[in-house]
């Protein structure tokens, strides 16, 4: 067995890589219980869309909605976002507390978020120095 007494058995890119998907999955957690508290109990409403901006990636797909006296952007993937042209109905769930909306999607992408930082965070939690020593 290898032991280091006196060594850091981390990079330092390995400490800014656990920092980072540690408060990345605290983030995650914190919008999963959240949403997960808004399936259960929060009725869905309807809402108009007000203009649509779908595209080519990921985080460059919206819709916009009016709620009160503000205009939301929610979110989507570029072929949600193509199914909810202007002027037609989404359905969204309203977190009072926090003040956004919510598309229900059974938490499909909230727990692939989660999985896939978890991935990152035990990957980065591996001492590499002493790995990289052994061989």
């Amino acid at each position: 067995m290898y032991i280091f007494l006196n060594d850091v058995v981390y990079y330092k890119n390995q400490f800014i890589a656990i920092f980072l998907s540690t408060v990345a999955i605290l983030y995650s957690s914190f919008f999963y219980y959240q949403n997960r508290k808004l399936e259960a109990i929060v009725p869905s409403t309807y809402h108009i869309v007000l203009s649509q901006s779908c595209g080519y990636y990921k985080r460059a797909s919206a819709v916009r909605i009016s709620f009160g006296s503000e205009i939301y952007s929610i979110k989507l993937t570029r072929n949600e976002c193509e199914k909810y042209p202007i002027g037609s109905k989404i359905a969204l769930k309203y977190n009072k507390k926090w003040d956004y909306f919510y598309k229900p999607d059974g938490l499909k992408r909230d727990k692939s978020r989660m999985s896939f930082i978890a991935a990152i965070l035990l990957i980065s939690l591996i001492p590499w120095k002493i790995v990289k020593k052994l061989r």
